[in-house]
């Protein structure tokens, strides 16, 4: 489903009810460098292990 900005979806049903999408902006999508975002990766999943 490909939406432009301030557009409503048409309602869909998902496993908790019926929902409707809307998209306020769209940003255009950038693969960060893997040096940028090590730390996160790295409590993210610290963050995960705790809590199983």
């Amino acid at each position: 489903m490909t939406l432009a900005p301030r557009a409503i979806s048409a309602p869909f049903e998902a496993r908790y009810g019926v929902h409707l999408i809307r998209v306020n902006r769209r940003l255009e999508g950038r693969t960060l460098p893997f040096e940028v975002i090590t730390e996160q990766i790295a409590a993210y999943l610290d963050e995960h292990v705790r809590q199983q």
